[in-house]
């Protein structure tokens, strides 16, 4: 790889997430579920491999999506504020082929 190939492999992709859940949505049929944990807190994107999910950012992770439950998720975990603070609950969602969004009072 040249200096140019490298450079754009790591360029901060702060939406590469928020595509990724779209792209897995188009894959799977409608009614389809997908169990899903991810770290949640108070928002944080800290380059390409680390984030965690807050009030702003887990409800866009969350669109197009139907949440059926959660577990080990309250959400007060999401005022969080200690980036070293890691709890990462388990998200049953459904591919609701819809265009709905939540709001982090609806999780």
């Amino acid at each position: 790889l040249n200096w140019h190939d490298r450079f754009v492999l790591w360029q901060l992709e702060p939406e590469g997430d928020l595509r990724a859940m779209h792209d897995v949505q188009g894959l799977l049929e409608e009614g389809a579920r997908l169990f899903l944990a991810v770290p949640v807190g108070s928002d944080l994107v800290r380059w390409n491999m680390h984030r965690i999910y807050g009030r702003q950012r887990l409800p866009l992770l969350f669109e197009g999506w139907t949440l059926l439950f959660a577990v080990g998720f309250d959400r007060r975990l999401l005022d969080n504020t200690d980036p070293l603070f890691h709890h990462q609950p388990v998200f049953v969602l459904e591919n609701a082929d819809s265009d709905q969004i939540l709001n982090a009072e609806d999780i």
